[in-house]
């Protein structure tokens, strides 16, 4: 009869080598790079000639009370190079004001500057806008358009502490605009 040391790394009633666990070592040097996720995903890509070229044609089709001027519209084109100041800032508050059916493209231009620490500072110092965005995603024929941008903006806001603040301070009311986004119709 073999001897209890015998069985030691064999069955017993086979004699057969039994599995023998490897002790894992202590960190695993094929961590995953994505997960878990430190810092805020956002919304960079943009044609800016594009969303310039739609700005114009819907600017033309306005009352002159809301239409911005060319000069001003032209200037946009540095928001995508990273520049904001405050002539463009105000551009982007004249554009807001915008008949429903044709902001998104205004909503397109403030997705792009809510990445710029200046311009989140600059919308975000003033409590209603956020409730305007909320209020806005909030109604139930907004265009889909318009509600992928007004998400896409509030997904940008986080990238700096003023919209990041904001947002948290007021996740009752994001959600309960979340939750009338996904009851909507729309699909996407």
């Amino acid at each position: 009869a073999p001897t209890p040391t015998a069985f030691s790394g064999a069955d017993p009633f086979t004699g057969d080598s039994s599995y023998q666990p490897v002790e894992a070592p202590a960190s695993s040097s094929n961590a995953n790079p994505y997960f878990p996720k430190t810092t805020y995903l956002s919304f960079d890509q943009a044609n800016m000639d594009a969303i310039l070229a739609k700005l114009r044609e819907f600017n033309k089709n306005l009352s002159s009370e809301v239409q911005v001027d060319e000069a001003s519209l032209a200037s946009l084109t540095d928001v995508s190079k990273g520049t904001i100041t405050s002539s463009h800032l105000n551009t982007i508050s004249s554009l807001l004001n915008w008949p429903q059916d044709v902001v998104f493209p205004c909503l397109d231009v403030l997705r792009l500057v809510m990445r710029l620490p200046a311009a989140n500072e600059h919308f975000f110092s003033d409590p209603s806008f956020l409730k305007k965005l909320l209020s806005e995603l909030s109604i139930p024929t907004l265009k889909a358009s318009n509600q992928m941008l007004i998400l896409r903006v509030l997904v940008n806001s986080f990238k700096h502490p003023p919209g990041e603040n904001a947002l948290v301070e007021n996740r009752a009311d994001v959600m309960t605009s979340l939750t009338a986004v996904v009851s909507s119709s729309n699909k996407n």
